[in-house]
């Protein structure tokens, strides 16, 4: 089965989208539109908001696989790229991406204790390579992972840090909620708080 990991770009702003489908990208630029009509995601509205010759839509990598493990390998791609672009933190997507569930972590993952295979390695690196950005996407890509956080444990210990995946994964706690925190979404996430440094200083 055929699939793709695609990206939107707002060219009025440099803000991105990346998505997934099993769908030509001619068809999900349609799908995208029609659900644009009722729907209030960030991208359903920016859609609204711009024309359609606002935005650039690309391919960014496209693979084939058993049908029944496609979306599998979709859901780690587009996570990656979202990653890689920052688009969570500061472009129209909603979320980290994979249709990410708590219990797909660890041994629950699908790709737990597997290497990524060579020819997807080869597709991602493809895909940046002879990539030109503007200069909001390159300070995006930049400035986002380059992030300091100050995070407040709930026995109320402050601590700075420079990779919240990491301490989240060795406190057992979720990256994409610590996220939401950060941004005002939700107060706590098991009593943990967050915020991007230099908002708040260390008490």
């Amino acid at each position: 089965m055929h699939g793709i990991i695609y990206m939107a770009t707002n060219k009025i702003n440099g803000n991105i989208y990346i998505g997934q489908s099993i769908c030509s990208l001619h068809r999900r630029i349609t799908n995208h539109y029609t659900d644009s009509k009722r729907k209030n995601y960030a991208f359903a509205k920016a859609l609204r908001k711009y024309k359609r010759s606002d935005w650039d839509w690309e391919i960014l990598v496209e693979i084939n696989k058993p049908e029944e493990h496609i979306k599998k390998h979709l859901d780690f791609l587009e996570k990656r790229f979202i990653y890689m672009y920052d688009s969570y933190n500061t472009g129209y997507n909603s979320t980290v991406g994979g249709d990410w569930l708590p219990d797909n972590k660890g041994k629950n993952n699908y790709f737990y204790g597997k290497k990524l295979p060579r020819v997807t390695k080869d597709k991602i690196s493809a895909a940046n390579k002879g990539r030109k950005l503007n200069k909001k996407q390159r300070d995006r890509i930049g400035n986002g992972h380059a992030k300091k956080w100050k995070v407040t444990a709930p026995n109320g210990e402050c601590v700075v840090i420079k990779n919240l995946s990491k301490y989240c994964r060795q406190n057992a706690i979720d990256a994409g909620h610590m996220c939401r925190v950060s941004q005002g979404k939700l107060n706590h996430h098991k009593n943990y708080t967050v915020i991007k440094i230099g908002d708040e200083p260390c008490r």
